[in-house]
């Protein structure tokens, strides 16, 4: 692997593939289709855990955000930030239920 100045490194190693982070395709799905996403990725006996991160996260983010659109006392402003900040939730709970393994694992091509 290749540190940040392009040298390769044979003993380096990046932090999402010792993990196993999840997928760009994964976190937008999982964004996008909140509801939906864990019920149809999430392991048998644990998609109500995997619900419950990813609506979690879109709530507390949805909140924050417009926590932060209220500051520009527009409601515009309170409508749009909540939008962008529910998504990012999303995003940040299905990466945590991913991470804690209650995602199906994703097919490597």
């Amino acid at each position: 692997m290749r540190d940040a100045f392009g040298v390769e490194r044979p003993g380096l190693v990046a932090k999402y593939d010792a993990t196993g982070g999840a997928s760009e395709g994964r976190l937008v799905a999982g964004g996008l289709l909140q509801p939906f996403h864990p019920l149809v990725a999430g392991k048998r006996g644990k998609k109500f855990r995997a619900l419950l991160s990813e609506s979690g996260g879109a709530i507390v983010g949805t909140t924050a955000g417009s926590a932060a659109g209220a500051l520009t006392r527009s409601p515009q402003g309170v409508s749009m930030l909540g939008s962008v900040g529910g998504l990012g939730g999303a995003m940040l709970g299905t990466g945590y239920a991913h991470k804690k393994g209650y995602l199906k694992p994703e097919k490597k091509r």
